[in-house]
């Protein structure tokens, strides 16, 4: 059995994968790898402030959001680059702009949900990064655009997302659409970011 185990440092600039053969148990393993992102034609570049990753056991892949190079790059079980793509939102006059993702999920088919800091909704992708809808939020009152802070998946494929406001609340997303949402309280004379969120897959 294969075994991969993927170790991330949020806000840092490097990820580091262990990639363990054979029986973990038995204490073979292999070199630890560093991965590296690649802005322009260069996959040497370092990641720049990466705040999210997720594993898809699908494809065998790992995604990683690199916020500060405003993109998401996907690597293999093996640690190497294999695909990247920009992800972009509406800046001044709708002109497209680089945006900061900072936390992804990729469901059983492969569509990807994404969440940028500089974005009042989550953006629904294809496998190369295509933006196929996006699901807006209901305002808050907080007086402010919406934004989120995390996405997760659940074990039946629903998508939780955290929201960003003085109330946190969680989406539950299915379909594309917002199922349920769950307030989460907190003191009212404090303002409350949640930045993680983890589902027991049962």
């Amino acid at each position: 059995n294969r075994t991969s185990r993927v170790a991330c440092a949020l806000g840092a600039a490097t990820i580091v994968a262990s990639l363990f053969a054979g029986n973990a148990s038995a204490g073979t393993k292999q070199p630890v790898t560093p991965l590296y992102a690649g802005v322009g034609s260069h996959y040497s570049t370092p990641l720049s402030n990466p705040l999210g990753i997720f594993y898809d056991n699908v494809k065998k892949e790992c995604y990683v959001a690199d916020t500060g190079n405003g993109q998401v790059v996907v690597f293999n079980d093996s640690g190497m680059p294999v695909y990247r793509f920009p992800h972009f939102v509406p800046g001044r006059n709708d002109e497209p702009k680089a945006g900061e993702p900072k936390s992804l999920v990729v469901d059983a088919e492969g569509t990807i949900y994404l969440v940028d800091g500089q974005a009042p909704y989550i953006d629904v992708l294809d496998t190369r990064g295509r933006s196929i809808t996006h699901i807006d939020v209901p305002g808050d009152s907080c007086g402010q655009p919406e934004r989120f802070t995390h996405v997760a998946l659940g074990g039946d494929q629903s998508v939780y997302a955290i929201t960003a406001c003085k109330t946190p609340r969680v989406l539950v997303i299915t379909d594309r659409t917002i199922a349920r949402t769950v307030v989460l309280r907190t003191n009212e004379t404090d303002r409350a970011c949640i930045n993680g969120l983890t589902l027991d897959p049962q």
